[in-house]
């Protein structure tokens, strides 16, 4: 076990590079092997591109790999999609044995490709790091198995728990070297979530300042689409798409909403109450726009409500190394809260990293947050 361990874990690695990119596919990576070494590799790079499986199959020449052992992160797919089942392509490669690491839910294949596979005398392996594919396929399980996205929520506060100082100043918390990463890991997620007042005071523009192709789609919760075609995120969106939350009831709101569409925003209408608009509502709509994973960088009223409600999976919470202080200043989740420490969320799978002057720290809320279903 411990030595097919070492080639799931590389599979894993290559997964990775597709998180982002592939959705709402999941990421999955394959390794073949002969002899103890690996051969071949491949990954799912793209939607609507070659699964892991082929595209390892098409990296070296035909023949080549018959007899060769192969591992890969999720079950082998068996239906037709936007490629060919990769069961077929397995097959006819002529592979010894198939190690997979999760259980595809996907009622289409799940099972199917492997009772194929075994009936075709292939030794098949399930289960290997499965947990830590879990882990890596969250948002794909969650949104095969619910039609939701998994959300993650992330804020940056200082050592004494502030997202701003009692003046509201809150640029930067982070130091550059996180600031950066930030950017950088918002190419993972199909969406990234704010709600006005984070627009109105920083005026963000929410990419990762690179490239178009692999920005998420901007997301801004404005019961009254007050959003202004001055902003960053108006004055980009026919680059980097855009969708407002609003509120049908408000009045004026549609006149609104045809200036924004005007600007390339597209309009997405939930209910709402005095508290603002509905979250379940939100949420529910993002998954139906194919979405399975989405970031939340609202204020602490969004975090709030976020979190109250029960729709907060993941957080990623950036400690800076400062200290701005003040009994008024800002905490980062809003809302009534807990009223006891014995009724407070505990957070699981808990990772911290160094990251420059500041400590990431990340965890899971849900059972959806580590994956499992």
């Amino acid at each position: 076990m411990e030595s097919s361990a070492r080639f799931m874990v590389r599979a894993l690695e290559l997964a990775a590079r597709g998180v982002g990119r592939v959705s709402p596919n999941p990421p999955v990576g394959a390794v073949a092997v002969r002899d103890g070494e690996i051969i071949a590799e491949g990954y799912h790079q793209q939607f609507g591109g070659p699964h892991a499986e082929r595209a390892l199959i098409q990296s070296v020449p035909t023949g080549s790999l018959a007899g060769s052992d192969l591992f890969v992160t999720l079950e082998p797919c068996a239906h037709h999609g936007k490629t060919p089942p990769c069961t077929e392509a397995i097959l006819e490669t002529g592979f010894r044995s198939v190690s997979y690491a999760t259980e595809d839910p996907n009622p289409e294949t799940r099972g199917l490709g492997v009772a194929r596979l075994e009936a075709a005398g292939i030794v098949v392996e399930r289960g290997l790091l499965d947990a830590e594919s879990r882990a890596l396929l969250a948002g794909y399980l969650k949104h095969t198995v619910c039609g939701l996205p998994l959300v993650t929520a992330k804020w940056a506060m200082t050592v004494d728990g502030r997202i701003a100082s009692v003046t509201g100043d809150s640029r930067w918390i982070s130091c550059p070297e996180s600031l950066a990463r930030t950017r950088a890991e918002r190419t993972h997620y199909d969406g990234i979530l704010v709600g006005r007042g984070t627009v109105a005071i920083d005026d963000p523009l929410l990419t990762d300042r690179s490239s178009s192709d692999a920005n998420p789609t901007r997301i801004v919760l404005d019961s009254e689409l007050q959003l202004s075609l001055e902003s960053q995120l108006v004055a980009t969106a026919t680059e980097v798409p855009v969708i407002a939350f609003a509120d049908k009831s408000r009045p004026g709101v549609s006149d609104r909403a045809a200036r924004l569409q005007q600007h390339g925003v597209t309009v997405e209408w939930c209910d709402g109450d005095a508290t603002g608009l509905s979250v379940p509502c939100v949420v529910e709509r993002l998954g139906s726009l194919s979405m399975t994973t989405v970031l939340v960088e609202g204020g602490a009223d969004v975090h709030g409500s976020f979190i109250s409600r029960g729709c907060v999976d993941r957080v990623q919470v950036v400690i800076g190394g400062k200290i701005v202080g003040g009994r008024d200043a800002p905490g980062p989740v809003g809302g009534d809260g807990y009223p006891s420490m014995a009724e407070a969320i505990s957070l699981s799978a808990l990772r911290t990293t160094r990251v420059g002057n500041d400590v990431w720290i990340e965890g899971a809320i849900t059972e959806a947050g580590l994956g499992n279903y």
